[in-house]
């Protein structure tokens, strides 16, 4: 809910009311959607694992981070958020109809093929972000995990702003499209982000994994710790050369 309210401002205001340019407006959107992802992230982290977006989570049932029906429960709980957010931004301006209340839609000249393939992109950029920082703590990273998070979002911004959106969230798509009744290649937003779920959780299963007593097994802080603590084994991490 909140990061759907600051999102819908970061792109209605710059656009509506300050007037701005086009990279201006892209630098504020960005800025706003980064900083205040790392703001929420920060505050909901130690509640709920901060589960903003789909694509995340899907990406945290696919590596057995957590459980299928709590997965699925997150999904609704963000969907109904986002809409939430979308709303109460709505009910927040006046002129919110040229930015579409910040629905996300295919820039000119982007075909539908080149908008998936970035949309792939950027968000497989958040989630190996995520992944690396927040949900594998082998490193210790998740404490500053909020930061190099909310970063990939304002890099995904920058890039494709003007080109896709830059949603890399299917509920931050799906929000200010109900709201706003902006159903445009909607189902891209969903598509997209979900494919990169799937490459990602493939490829963290594949890279990241420990030997635990001359076997390979996934990296799983938890589970890893306790199988070499049975076998008296070194935790090592895989060298792999492609």
């Amino acid at each position: 809910m909140f990061f759907v309210y600051a999102v819908s401002a970061s792109v209605v205001i710059p656009m509506t009311y300050l007037q701005a340019s086009p990279g201006v407006t892209s630098l504020v959107t960005a800025l706003i959607q980064g900083l205040s992802l790392i703001a929420i992230v920060s505050i909901f982290a130690g509640v709920s694992g901060s589960h903003f977006n789909p694509a995340i989570t899907l990406m945290t049932m696919l590596t057995a981070k957590i459980g299928i029906f709590l997965g699925i429960f997150y999904i609704i709980a963000q969907l109904i958020g986002a809409i939430l957010g979308a709303a109460l931004f709505r009910g927040s301006v006046t002129n919110w109809q040229q930015a579409h209340l910040s629905a996300t839609t295919i820039g000119p000249g982007v075909s539908l093929g080149q908008a998936f393939l970035i949309e792939f992109m950027i968000t497989s950029i958040l989630l190996l972000v995520v992944i690396g920082t927040s949900t594998d703590t082998r490193q210790g990273f998740y404490i500053l995990a909020p930061i190099p998070i909310g970063f990939a979002v304002l890099i995904g911004v920058l890039i494709a702003r003007t080109l896709t959106g830059a949603s890399m969230n299917p509920a931050r798509s799906f929000g200010p499209a109900v709201v706003s009744n902006t159903w445009t290649d909607n189902w891209l937003y969903w598509a997209a982000p979900f494919t990169a779920s799937l490459f990602v959780s493939i490829l963290y299963l594949v890279l990241f994994r420990v030997r635990v007593g001359g076997r390979s097994v996934p990296l799983d802080t938890e589970v890893g710790a306790a199988n070499a603590a049975a076998t008296g084994s070194p935790v090592q991490q895989v060298d792999r050369t492609f």
